[in-house]
C-alpha cells in the first residue's frame, strides 16, 4: 500500500462525498503496519440512478493489523463521471 494522499485524490470526483468523508480513512497514518489482501470481487455492476450512470465495484479483503489480528471485510466503490466525462470515485462504503 502506497499511502499516497495525492495519488488517492487523483481518482476522486472533486465534489463527491469521498473527498470530505472518506479521504482521511484511506490515507491515514494509522494504516502504517497494516497489510491488505484483496481476494474476491463481490459486485460489479453499472446502473442508472436519476439518469446518471454509476459503476459499483465491491471487493472482499483481509486486513492484517500490526498486532497480527486478521479481519475479513468488504468495501464498495461507487464511480460516476465528472463534468469532463471522466470516471472517478464518487463514494466509498
Amino acid at each position: 500500500m502506497e499511502n499516497n494522499p495525492e495519488k488517492f485524490k487523483e481518482n476522486l470526483n472533486k465534489e463527491s462525498a469521498a473527498t470530505n468523508k472518506y479521504y482521511f480513512y484511506y490515507t491515514s497514518d494509522s494504516e502504517e503496519g497494516r497489510e491488505f489482501m484483496f481476494y474476491d470481487l463481490d459486485i460489479l455492476e453499472k446502473v442508472n440512478i436519476n439518469q446518471r450512470e454509476q459503476i459499483r465495484v465491491g471487493v472482499r479483503f483481509a486486513q492484517k493489523d500490526p498486532d497480527g489480528r486478521v479481519d475479513n471485510t468488504g468495501i464498495t466503490y461507487f464511480f460516476t463521471k465528472n463534468p469532463d466525462g471522466e470516471w472517478g470515485i464518487e463514494n466509498i462504503d
